[in-house]
């Protein structure tokens, strides 16, 4: 069972690099064995076919020495490579954090500026709200007056301009 904390990926890569590592080392191991099985021949080997036995050993060792040096390159080769990938990687995780980052504070915002925005539609739909029971009470005084033959012309005619003014006020509000 592999632990949550483990990444999968980075895991298979370093298994990769591993086996990569124990080919080349194998392949190492078989050209010393084959080495030491030359040198042993050659110490059984007649005086007059030492001289054949010697090139071909020393072609032997020098396969060796440049599969060896191949090993090297290759290995060095693979680990810059390999770092350049861990180092793009931790680049990108910052970015992306950042990035991550300022999206929640953009949402924040967001969320922020649409709760100021509510409130201050409701405040106006309350005021609206409130000028018209406004009007609607004026218009019943204005109705109740209007049918009291005591209440003075100039009376009616301030309730009108109220009423007038809170519908001006009203239309204003909407727009």
């Amino acid at each position: 069972m592999i632990p949550l904390d483990v990444d999968a990926q980075k895991t298979r890569t370093l298994l990769l690099y591993l086996g990569l590592a124990k080919h080349k080392l194998d392949q190492r191991e078989h050209a010393r064995q084959k080495l030491a099985t030359q040198i042993s021949q050659l110490k059984k080997i007649s005086t007059s076919s030492i001289k054949k036995r010697i090139t071909e050993l020393e072609q032997d060792i020098v396969e060796a020495l440049s599969r060896e040096k191949k090993i090297k390159t290759a290995q060095f080769t693979e680990e810059e490579h390999h770092k350049e990938l861990v180092k793009k990687i931790d680049r990108l995780e910052k970015k992306l954090g950042k990035f991550l980052d300022s999206k929640e504070s953009r949402k924040k915002r967001i969320q922020e500026l649409e709760a100021k925005i509510k409130q201050r539609m409701a405040s106006r739909k309350e005021k609206i709200d409130d000028i018209k029971v406004a009007i609607k009470n004026l218009e019943n005084l204005y109705r109740d007056a209007k049918k009291d033959k005591t209440v003075s012309k100039m009376r009616l005619k301030t309730i009108q301009a109220k009423i007038k003014k809170l519908k001006e006020k009203i239309k204003a509000k909407k727009l």
